[in-house]
């Protein structure tokens, strides 16, 4: 039997970039990435797209693996935002969207000369740590537009319009530290800081947090911390204790 190849498909340019087995493919908006994605994709909206947006590595026995590398405005897979540094693999089928826009959508299909199960589960003695569900930490089901705090579905109507796209514009930057004026800008739409009072982001802040922590007990500093003088981070999975 032949060995699994990865055939990437680009629906706005007709377009396709094939992988083979050993091919390790960075992706993203530079003349340096193996997929330069300025060839299939094009649009104003194309600078939402990171210089390094994405990875995907072969994984010995088994098929592939997408990691994303801490992208401005992320990669989804399916349904299923990617935590950076986190690899999922890809089966046949699957989508990936990059920066949220329907715009950048790249198809996943199988080679038709290889097995149909070619994009097998990841070894148990592959060492790269794999994403897999858990009821622990905070998730983003792009289908239903709705988030899961410790398992707990948040209904639509528990959060505000505000907070539910202040919890999303910080779960697509997860690990880093939003500023206040990039939150006044891009969740309150803002041009300038002193548009909107710092007080008004942080009661908007401790609320979502506190919605947050009444389906879950402390989940709202878990997953969403103040970084007192920088702004505003989130967390995707419980802050490990120190040593």
């Amino acid at each position: 039997m032949s060995e699994p190849r990865l055939i990437l498909y680009f629906p706005q340019s007709n377009a396709s970039y094939e992988l083979k087995p050993g091919d390790e493919t960075v992706a993203g908006l530079s003349e340096l990435c193996d997929l330069d994605l300025r060839r299939y994709f094009g649009g104003q909206r194309l600078r939402t797209i990171s210089r390094l947006h994405f990875k995907i590595v072969y994984i010995e026995d088994g098929g592939y693996a997408i990691v994303d590398l801490s992208s401005l405005n992320g990669t989804r897979v399916n349904d299923e935002f990617l935590l950076p540094g986190v690899y999922r693999v890809l089966r046949n089928g699957d989508y990936i969207t990059l920066a949220n826009s329907e715009e950048f959508v790249i198809a996943v299909v199988a080679d038709v000369s290889t097995a149909s199960e070619i994009f097998a589960d990841v070894p148990r003695t592959q060492t790269l740590q794999i994403e897999s569900p858990s009821d622990v930490g905070l998730r983003y089901i792009h289908g239903l537009d709705q988030f899961v705090v410790d398992g707990h579905r948040i209904p639509h109507s528990h959060l505000s319009p505000l907070e539910h796209t202040l919890l999303r514009y910080l779960y697509i930057r997860a690990g880093r530290i939003c500023s206040y004026d990039d939150l006044a800008r891009n969740v309150w739409g803002y041009q300038r800081l002193d548009a909107v009072q710092n007080n008004t982001i942080s009661k908007t802040v401790s609320n979502l947090r506190k919605k947050l922590s009444s389906l879950s007990d402390g989940s709202g500093h878990k997953y969403i911390a103040t970084i007192h003088g920088r702004g505003v981070k989130c967390r995707l999975l419980p802050a490990q204790p120190a040593a």
